[in-house]
């Protein structure tokens, strides 16, 4: 129970755009101008979260240098009602991407507004090749893993990423599809 079981170890070289991770790429982080002391991670931070008020306010991720990102996600708090009466309302606000080489002139990436992507028909567009991993490239390693998880794996030239697959027992039943069995 809570036991994390690793059955696979994959590492594949890093993609175009990879080379330098979200966190060592940025530099400074501002909000309305105002230098943020913040830690540049994935992880969301409830207890003191960057916030944007009004339709003016603007954060601002200083670069290091040029960098590709694949991918943004935006992660927002829902707001409490403007009014008690309103019940459940919400009053998603709107973003602008927007990116410079010189912070002076700055040319819009994208716009992304809650909601917008199940009301928009998909855009289909070919993916370029060196956005793709190539399956010939990715290596198992799992049998440089020893029995506490640690890899002990000197990785050919270059920078890798690693994938782990494995499980967690948790006691708990997992229901069968309505048309399966649960034995």
């Amino acid at each position: 129970m809570g036991v994390y079981e690793c059955l696979y170890v994959l590492a594949y070289p890093e993609a175009y755009g990879e080379e330098v991770p979200w966190r060592d790429a940025v530099s400074n982080v501002t909000l309305n101008g105002a230098i943020q002391n913040t830690n540049i991670t994935g992880t969301i931070n409830l207890q003191r979260p960057l916030r944007l008020s009004t339709s003016s306010d603007y954060l601002t991720f200083e670069m290091n240098g040029p960098w590709t990102a694949q991918s943004i996600s935006l992660y927002r708090i829902p707001e409490t009602p403007l009014n008690t009466f309103d019940g459940a309302r919400d009053y998603p606000p709107t973003w602008t991407l927007k990116a410079s080489n010189d912070s002076i002139t700055w040319n819009t990436v994208s716009h992304a507004a809650p909601g917008s992507v199940v009301s928009n028909a998909a855009v289909v567009s070919a993916v370029p090749s060196t956005s793709v991993i190539n399956p010939n490239s990715v290596i198992d390693v799992s049998q440089y893993q020893d029995s506490k998880g640690t890899l002990h794996w000197t990785p050919l030239k270059g920078i890798y990423t690693f994938v782990r697959i494995g499980y967690t027992v948790t006691r708990q039943e997992i229901l069968a599809t309505p048309d399966g069995h649960t034995d």
